[in-house]
């Protein structure tokens, strides 16, 4: 059991005592906490946990990829790349999944290059700038004093190395993590052939007599080697020419106390009463012809081109669906046809306001009437991608 005694302010005048203010509550919501990060990424024990990822240097929120928003991300000037995801800790599915999904973030940032990193930066921080690089906005952003300004070659490739790597720093940051949540670091084991560090971060909020507050952040677990894949590659006498044997062997979380086993995606469906409506959408997806990735958090549906090229379309989450119309739009999918899916899909959920990635919850009145506008707006988006696509052959 953990046990926090309550802070207290020594003044001239004695003792004061501050009140704890639990986070939900009021003004203290995850979009404050992430905009507190942004004005004063020092305050996370960033040195405690892994120096070479700080100082932190904000890079945007909600920054889309093909898994979700990422929260927070932060690019360090020698080019340390940390994710994070904030959350309370009162929602029992955000303490199921919140590890699974830091973990897609990481795998998704796996396969971008540089230039997609620039990219998704640039729309977050700088919008239509036209002179502006993200080693400059970095490096700006920072004095680190007894430390060289790297130069712009070294920067573009270590930011690349750790994108092609998955050395990314992972923070969860919220308040009360538990240790349920601590629990299930087992999620990790699906992503062996990355090399992140993960921490979970608590911070508690505490509001003085005069209206000051206090931040207290505290690191509640953290590992340095969180999975690993260890690959042998042997050739024998006798092989065939070109061919090796490969040996995998994947360490387990270096955590302790796993030992909870994750809820997957099916089980969560499930317990939500939505399987159905996942498996008429996958289905609806592969006569289309679209591909299905499943992911830790869910699945992601990508329209497929005749050259191979893809773009990611529709996430699948266990309650609803996020649309990555961000991405869409980066990928050359003309903005109309974009309008269009939005509003063909909003005659079967609805969405929020987001731009970049709105989200849809399916309630509890949906049915096969709305499952069938969904599956039409996909098929709607399909054949106006097919149509596309052949007028710039």
């Amino acid at each position: 059991m953990r046990q926090h005694g309550t802070p207290v302010l020594l003044t001239a005048g004695g003792l004061v005592r501050a009140t704890q203010m639990p986070l939900g509550d009021g003004d203290y919501t995850e979009s404050w906490l992430q905009n507190l990060l942004v004005e004063h990424p020092d305050m996370l024990p960033v040195d405690e946990i892994a120096s070479g990822f700080s100082p932190l240097v904000p890079a945007g929120t909600e920054i889309g990829c093909v898994s979700g928003s990422i929260d927070n991300l932060f690019i360090s000037p020698s080019g340390g790349i940390t994710v994070v995801e904030t959350k309370l800790w009162r929602n029992p599915e955000a303490r199921r999944e919140v590890v699974a999904q830091i973990v897609d973030y990481a795998q998704a940032l796996s396969t971008w290059t540089y230039e997609d990193l620039s990219g998704a930066v640039r729309a977050a921080v700088a919008h239509d700038a036209t002179d502006w690089s993200l080693y400059e906005h970095v490096q700006q952003s920072v004095s680190v004093q007894g430390q060289a300004r790297p130069t712009e070659d070294a920067f573009v490739d270590q930011v690349a190395r750790c994108l092609d790597e998955g050395r990314f720093l992972l923070l969860i940051v919220g308040d009360g993590i538990r240790r349920d949540a601590e629990a299930m670091v087992r999620f990790l084991q699906r992503a062996p052939q990355l090399h992140f560090t993960l921490a979970l971060i608590e911070v508690a909020v505490y509001e003085l007599p005069n209206g000051d507050r206090l931040l207290v952040p505290r690191t509640t677990a953290r590992t340095e080697a969180i999975s690993r894949a260890v690959v042998q590659v042997e050739t024998r006498q006798g092989t065939p020419e070109g061919k090796v044997e490969v040996y995998v062997n994947v360490e387990t979380p270096a955590l302790d106390e796993v030992a909870e086993e994750p809820v997957d995606f099916e089980t969560r469906c499930a317990e939500r009463g939505t399987w159905w409506i996942q498996e008429g959408i996958m289905a609806a997806a592969r006569e289309l012809e679209m591909e299905v990735r499943p992911t830790p958090a869910g699945y992601t549906l990508f329209a497929r081109r005749d050259d191979g090229h893809t773009s990611p379309v529709y996430w699948g989450r266990p309650g609803g669906v996020l649309l990555p119309l961000w991405h869409m739009l980066g990928r050359g999918i003309p903005k109309p046809v974009v309008e269009q899916y939005r509003s063909d899909v909003e005659g079967a959920v609805s969405l929020t306001s987001s731009r970049r990635e709105p989200w849809g919850e399916f309630p509890d009145t949906f049915g096969e009437q709305e499952l069938s506008r969904l599956v039409q707006a996909l098929r709607g988006l399909q054949e106006a991608l097919s149509e596309q696509w052949q007028e710039q052959a």
